[in-house]
């Protein structure tokens, strides 16, 4: 925790733009009424509000809880929470172009106190008991400040998160036996023939195919994957870390997040799925980003949301039902867009 107050860690100079780049000084956070804020927090941060006393500190109103938390809360922390409230304020066009100088000079400020390694890029992407310990196992190694120890895990989540994107953007399945440079460059290959990005950016990402060959030979050989000798040392175990954690980011924002900010005409349907299992309905809200392909049934989704159903939480979710929490709405949310996310639907149909 930062041990000083919220006015002593950010600069007047600079907390009365920031304060006008979230809405602070009316009280309220963006948008966000007590649920949706909760939600917030609980999916890009894996804090629950309602029982963390991070946002105690300062009042009950939406603003007076965030100013809080940052102040309580671990510096890198809140680094990760401002830069995602900035890029969901920007989704809504928020009015708060004009001051990014201002905001982003006050995130550098939790971003320079910390040595922190940011976790974020690792989720869940489907859903599956195995790729949970894995990354159960990799935060807690970065957790201890040992990212050595954890880069042969990290080898492993990168294997399995290169092998659905390929699956889920149309490549098919990946061999047993192709390395991890191999799958990635496939994907790659699939991400610029979809993404019409700027030279510099496919010039990056295409990089990165060289950058996980040579991870290979870390994995193999410095890591602890098999009786190695010796490790990597820890400060470039985390500068591994941190670039991979990168493209990572930048591969989830390509995949998932385009549908907060790329809403043009006929970008975004919502779909309502209600399946009823046992009593238990689930809603899903699938946000749709490519246009649709009349092949794709409804009820493709349909059978692979009530297969998770089936398989991933069973008795808790007819015990439990849905929605009495903010962790348990997101989780909920979060498992079902994962199966969502290989599906192209017809808006209206």
């Amino acid at each position: 925790m930062m041990s000083r107050t919220y006015e002593q860690l950010i600069p007047r100079r600079l907390r009365d733009p920031f304060e006008k780049s979230l809405a602070l000084d009316t009280g309220y956070v963006l948008d966000f009424n007590d649920r949706t804020f909760a939600d917030f927090f609980f999916e890009e941060l894996g804090i629950d509000t309602s029982v963390s006393n991070l946002f105690d500190g300062r009042g009950t109103s939406k603003a007076k809880r965030l100013r809080s938390f940052i102040e309580r809360a671990p510096a890198g922390v809140v680094a990760k929470a401002l830069r995602e409230l900035w890029e969901y304020g920007e989704s809504l066009s928020w009015p708060g172009v004009g001051i990014r100088d201002s905001y982003f000079a006050v995130v550098a400020i939790f971003e320079g106190a910390s040595d922190h390694i940011d976790a974020s890029a690792f989720e869940a992407f489907e859903p599956s008991q195995t790729l949970d310990e894995l990354i159960a196992a990799i935060r807690r190694d970065l957790d201890a400040k040992k990212p050595q120890a954890a880069l042969d895990r990290l080898h492993t989540y990168c294997m399995k998160r290169f092998a659905s994107l390929v699956r889920k953007h149309g490549g098919g399945e990946c061999g047993e036996n192709d390395a991890l440079h191999a799958r990635a460059g496939r994907y790659v290959k699939l991400l610029t023939a979809q993404r019409n990005l700027t030279e510099m950016s496919e010039r990056i990402i295409k990089s990165s195919i060289s950058v996980l060959e040579s991870f290979n030979t870390i994995r193999n050989n410095k890591s602890l994957a098999h009786d190695n000798p010796d490790l990597i040392q820890p400060d470039e175990a985390r500068f591994i870390f941190d670039s991979v954690a990168a493209l990572l980011r930048f591969i989830r924002r390509s995949t998932v997040g385009r549908s907060r900010t790329d809403r043009g005409p006929g970008a975004v349907c919502r779909l309502q799925l209600c399946c009823i299992r046992s009593g238990l309905q689930i809603r899903v809200w699938a946000i749709v980003h490519q246009p649709p392909d009349p092949d794709i049934r409804l009820a493709t989704l349909s059978a692979q949301a009530t297969d998770w159903h089936r398989s991933a939480f069973g008795i808790w979710g007819q015990q439990n039902g849905m929605g009495k929490t903010a962790v348990q709405r997101t989780t909920w949310r979060q498992a079902l867009r994962a199966q969502a996310e290989p599906f192209d639907l017809r808006s209206g149909s």
